[in-house]
């Protein structure tokens, strides 16, 4: 009897050991994820731009087989596709903090920090290195983590790629700390 006891005991604390409790204090996951998006999207000629509120933040490779260097990538959409979004991919190892980019970017290379916006609603493409873009992105702080951590300032304004559409400027900070990316395609996602 006491074989059988002692042997229950052994059995009944290997499974309390094998089995541990998810302690969400402590473990990294989308309830930790942080965002402040105080980012002013407004028309050319009045108005703003609201962004859907779907996003994936991640690094990654830019585009696997083009651009292989690392980049921390922001994509703010509207699943259905009803509201307007933007992406903006910043080269983690060629930036520098504190340290402001002025606009066009570089169309001919890599430009150290891009950014694309997608005016549904207007069905207009603007692309911060489209001619006639201008202004700057500060880049506060940055990380590849984990988590993830982005601290940028933006005051630009970003030009069409359609002759004759209307520029959105921006104006404002995005401050992010990522632990867990909640989009489905996860990092796969170009510019």
């Amino acid at each position: 009897m006491r074989i059988l006891i002692s042997g229950i005991l052994i059995l009944s604390i290997f499974f309390t050991l094998g089995c541990d409790d998810d302690d969400s204090s402590t473990s990294p996951d989308s309830d930790n994820n942080q965002i402040y998006d105080s980012l002013l999207f407004t028309r050319q000629g009045g108005g703003t731009m609201s962004t859907g509120a779907d996003w994936a933040i991640c690094c990654g490779v830019w585009e696997s087989g083009y651009i292989e260097d690392n980049t921390l990538k922001i994509l703010v959409y509207d699943a259905l596709g009803q509201e307007s979004g933007f992406k903006l991919f910043i080269l983690v190892d060629s930036v520098e903090t504190g340290f402001s980019y002025g606009l066009p970017t570089d169309s001919a290379g890599v430009a150290p920090i891009s950014m694309f916006i997608n005016d549904i609603p207007n069905t207009n493409k603007l692309n911060s290195a489209q001619g006639g873009s201008i202004g700057t992105f500060t880049v506060n702080s940055i990380s590849c983590g984990p988590p993830v951590m982005l601290d940028i300032s933006i005051d630009a304004t970003l030009a069409s790629e359609t002759f004759g559409s209307p520029s959105v400027t921006i104006n404002g900070r995005f401050v992010c700390e990522i632990h867990t990316n909640p989009a489905t395609f996860g990092c796969d996602f170009s510019f």
